[in-house]
């Protein structure tokens, strides 16, 4: 995909701002949340990786899951910010669709590709290998 035009850029990187802001005040929710129902449990306050973790509210699940997101909104920007592209896929070179950006803001790469890395992650993980996140590589 081309470099952005600087209106396009804008609204780029203005959409992915906004992303993470609304990532920073579902963390603040949840930890709120957490230290209100241990209140109302009768608990002292504790940090919040020494909240227990119950069936209907896994709060270190929903921390990491919106710490990763920060993370990547964070560093979409800085691609933004530092190449002027947004849309390319890491793995394949190819676009990425709108509809993808439209759920995910900082996807790396487009549908198929990421499907691809899934599933070789999955059969690595069940041989009990650790694999990172980056692109696939045949």
């Amino acid at each position: 995909m081309a470099k952005l035009k600087d209106t396009a850029k804008e609204m780029v990187l203005n959409t992915l701002r906004k992303k993470l802001d609304d990532t920073l005040v579902a963390m603040n929710l949840v930890s709120a949340g957490a230290k209100m129902r241990l209140k109302q449990e009768g608990h002292k306050t504790m940090a919040l990786e020494d909240v227990p973790s119950t069936p209907d509210m896994d709060l270190t699940r929903n921390i990491s899951r919106l710490t990763k997101t920060w993370k990547e909104m964070e560093e979409a920007i800085r691609r933004v910010e530092e190449t002027g592209e947004y849309g390319t896929c890491l793995t394949c070179g190819g676009e990425i669709s709108g509809e993808r950006l439209r759920i995910s803001p900082a996807a790396l790469n487009c549908t198929d590709c990421q499907a691809a890395i899934e599933e070789r992650q999955k059969r690595i993980k069940g041989r009990g290998h650790v694999e990172g996140n980056g692109p696939l590589y045949v």
